[in-house]
């Protein structure tokens, strides 16, 4: 280690006698390891911790030896898992300068320090207070974290919570639900910007101003798919953990205006036709509870494909690394200009190739937009759960078109396939005005739409950074 030394002493950690050095860098535990085959020591090993993975230090408690103390840290296991480790560290000198130097480090680490938490009550299987006051408040606790908690009440409150309230105070948002709720804290906060700034953000032309204020999310609804995506892993405390490090990035989202107005902010998918049909058949099962949504895809899968007319165009994205208020490309169409679609796609990540697999990338610079135009609704599922995995699509139909490099795109339904006489057709054109939004349905007032990508829009708490790039 050639960092700058700020402070060392002689200690024993699990009976071993230990030189703890303290750097800017981090905290340091160096133990000489004894040969096989001769008797003296004449190895050395470093046990390193970064200041971000240091959660508290403070004096053993009930033991009659002084100058011992409790070092609690964060551990990287595999597969992206974080775990909670502790070492008692003996024989230390000078107790309170170690813990003072060891918080000071800590605290200017970029670790938050308050957090506003929302919690859905009922969100998947209704675990959101256990899951929260059982597992993440004692690990907010243990890193000396603030926290201010409120429980939604009602649909939307989420939203009306994150457009009305002042975050100035807080060093981060904390979402204990699912995809749901996070878009819904995304949406209200993004209005709440634009509002105080003066910003016209009805207008689909119009730059929004990015948020600020980063945003973490445990994993407690039904889906979540952006917790995944941003922590490499499904799991509470991994989730807790990589807010507790306080390391955050800039991801990119949609912006969905219809009428001349925003209708939403997409943080994982948006869909029209199959899947935004799925999604309100489940919505009419939700006596089903979670059944309901194997029940609708079988469903959905037995019935007869349900195509709609459109016309869909796109911009390209004209520089991997787009500056700043730089022109977009021209509007292009998908030809010919108007035909017929089974459903349309779009995720708001981009997937790099490695190997014989993607790496789902949420902080680029364009997305691919999937257009399907009569393959079977088997492969449509299959290539849709494929490309949210990050599986390289190997056995694309032919009537399933992937468009890269996709910066915007607008859509516009012009007439059934039908002549919309029957009370199937008006179910039809009813389902016309429907969109999927991370997995909520939203209605629209006209059948059609401009979805527009916001780079470097959110900043969210996580390690899925790819090497190599910056932001």
């Amino acid at each position: 280690m050639n960092e700058e030394i700020i402070m060392r002493e002689s200690v024993r950690v699990k009976g071993k006698e230990t030189q703890m050095i303290l750097t800017l860098q981090g905290l340091e535990l160096r133990s000489r390891i004894r040969s096989i085959r001769r008797s003296s020591y004449n190895k050395e090993k470093a046990f390193h911790l970064n200041w971000k993975d240091i959660m508290s230090v403070r004096p053993a408690p009930n033991l009659k030896e002084a100058g011992v103390l409790l070092l609690h840290y964060i551990s990287h296991e595999t597969n992206k898992i974080l775990l909670v480790k502790t070492l008692q560290i003996q024989g230390i000198r000078n107790c309170d300068q170690w813990i003072d130097l060891i918080n000071h480090h800590i605290s200017v680490s970029g670790r938050p320090k308050r957090l506003f938490v929302v919690i859905n009550p009922i969100g998947g299987a209704g675990k959101g207070l256990h899951i929260y006051y059982d597992t993440v408040e004692p690990l907010f606790k243990l890193a000396s974290i603030e926290t201010s908690v409120i429980v939604t009440e009602r649909s939307k409150h989420a939203l009306n919570i994150a457009e009305s309230t002042d975050f100035s105070q807080f060093d981060g948002i904390v979402i204990v639900g699912g995809d749901g709720l996070y878009q819904e804290i995304l949406q209200g906060l993004t209005v709440q910007v634009q509002k105080k700034d003066g910003v016209n953000y009805n207008h689909c032309d119009q730059e929004l101003h990015k948020l600020n204020v980063p945003l973490g999310i445990i994993p407690a609804g039904t889906g979540n798919g952006v917790t995944r995506m941003i922590n490499g892993v499904i799991d509470v405390r991994t989730a807790a953990l990589n807010i507790i490090r306080g390391e955050h990035h800039r991801a990119q989202v949609f912006t969905v205006y219809n009428n001349n107005k925003l209708l939403c902010v997409c943080g994982l998918i948006f869909a029209y036709g199959m899947f935004s049909d799925l999604i309100k058949r489940t919505d009419e099962l939700r006596w089903m509870k979670r059944l309901r949504y194997p029940f609708a895809i079988i469903g959905t899968l037995m019935k007869r494909k349900r195509m709609f007319q459109a016309e869909l165009h796109y911009r390209l994205s004209v520089l991997d690394s787009m500056d700043e208020g730089s022109s977009l490309a021209e509007w292009m169409t998908i030809e010919p200009a108007i035909q017929d679609y089974c459903c349309i796609y779009a995720l708001p990540f981009e997937l790099i190739p490695k190997d014989n697999h993607n790496i789902v990338n949420p902080y680029g610079q364009h997305v691919q937009l999937i257009v399907c135009t009569g393959c079977s609704k088997l492969a449509v599922f299959k290539s849709f759960f494929d490309f949210l995995m990050g599986k390289t699509i190997t056995s694309k139909p032919g009537s399933l078109e992937v468009i890269k490099n996709i910066r915007d795109f607008k859509l516009k339904a012009v007439y059934g396939i039908q002549d919309r006489s029957s009370s199937q057709d008006v179910r039809n054109t009813a389902l016309d005005h429907l969109i999927d939004v991370d997995g909520e349905v939203l209605n629209l007032e006209t059948a059609e739409i401009i979805v527009r990508l916001q780079n470097s829009f959110v900043p969210l708490f996580g390690c899925r950074l790819l090497e190599g790039h910056q932001q």
